[in-house]
């Protein structure tokens, strides 16, 4: 799912270079650095990126918001019918917020991508994760 790191190198090479400071340092440090880098290094990918999720991967936090496209399927010939009708072509959009991909737009693309048995779908991410947390999480107990 993730997206190719751009930028800076790898955060295990920032770490190198940053190994003597203390942990207080190491966070103000962190902090200081670019969004997307921070999160390419911590998630894989940035905010905006498009990216192929596995469609058994999104979460969704209403299940009324699959009222309509539930509706739309029934009232077609067949649900496969109505599902091959549906454009694939925009990316749905998804918040990865801790840990977990939510829906936030595409609905009738996702549940006709269940009906048809995709694998994955194309879509756009929103983070809205604490990136610095997690990269701190990773850092050995001895570079503090």
């Amino acid at each position: 799912m993730s997206a190719s790191a751009k930028g800076k190198g790898s955060f295990a090479s920032w770490i190198a270079r940053h190994k003597h400071l203390s942990p207080q340092a190491l966070h103000d440090a962190l902090v200081m650095e670019d969004i997307d880098q921070l999160d390419r290094w911590a998630f894989g990918f940035a905010s905006g990126d498009t990216l192929d999720v596995p469609v058994k991967d999104i979460e969704i936090v209403f299940p009324g918001d699959l009222e309509n496209p539930v509706y739309a399927a029934g009232r077609a010939s067949s649900p496969t019918a109505w599902a091959k009708t549906v454009s694939f072509e925009e990316p749905i959009k998804i918040k990865l917020k801790g840990g977990r991909l939510t829906l936030q737009d595409g609905h009738h693309r996702y549940h006709a991508a269940t009906i048809l048995g995709k694998k994955t779908l194309p879509a756009e991410v929103d983070i809205d994760d604490n990136a610095v947390t997690k990269l701190l999480g990773r850092v050995p107990a001895k570079v503090h």
